[in-house]
């Protein structure tokens, strides 16, 4: 068998090729992986969570805690979309939410459609993460998913303040008209800004989408 060149090896294995020869560092790679599978984890448990109490029926006592019991309305939601085409993953609860949400206009089809493929490649990632850094066939996520994934949870937390909890006594209703929903918070998706912003520092795309945000401010302001 004829020996490989070095240019032919680095063009068929460049990841190899760079990690041997020092010349890529995996920190960017295990950072944006990290933030993506952090991200879709809280957004899931955060629509399961809110979905889960909005149709709670009723409550019981569990191991010394009170427990929600799943309402009819939502068992009915899973069964109506748990078993959609969209999305491989396994997760019914959290298929069966998106499109709750997409019923009330928190997000669109192609948020539904994403977050759900999204939810697919967290659980390839987390099995397949020797192979992104190493395997030239394999590709991992980007910045943009990562902001594609957080903004899709903030407009939901968004829409879900506006239209549920500020009209059943989060706000007063003579303060309705005045607040600013269209930047509210939660302490999570400020925590998990602060993640993305503090993680992805240094990153040369980041820097520059960082600088982009600033000008536009700034533009704005003037």
């Amino acid at each position: 068998m004829k020996p490989i060149s070095e240019e032919d090896f680095k063009k068929e294995h460049s990841k190899i090729y760079a990690l041997i020869t020092e010349t890529d560092n995996i920190k960017e790679t295990l950072i944006l992986s990290s933030l993506f599978s952090i991200l879709l984890e809280r957004f899931k448990k955060y629509i399961i969570e809110t979905v889960d109490s909005f149709f709670a029926s009723d409550f019981e006592q569990r191991n010394g805690k009170l427990t929600l019991l799943r309402g009819n309305s939502f068992k009915d939601l899973i069964k109506k979309y748990g078993k959609n085409d969209n999305g491989k993953h396994n997760c019914k609860d959290f298929r069966a939410c998106t499109y709750f949400f997409l019923e009330l206009g928190y997000m669109s089809q192609e948020d539904v459609d994403t977050a759900n493929r999204y939810y697919d490649e967290k659980n390839n990632i987390s099995h397949e993460l020797y192979e992104i850094i190493a395997d030239d066939k394999k590709q991992g996520v980007y910045i943009d998913d990562i902001l594609t994934i957080y903004t899709i949870y903030k407009t939901v937390v968004r829409h879900w303040i506006r239209e549920v909890e500020a009209t059943t006594g989060m706000i007063e209703p003579e303060d309705y008209d005045n607040y600013d929903f269209d930047n509210a918070e939660t302490i999570e998706t400020i925590l998990l800004w602060r993640m993305i912003e503090s993680a992805l520092k240094g990153i040369p795309a980041w820097d520059i989408i960082q600088e982009t945000l600033e000008d536009s401010r700034n533009n704005n302001k003037k």
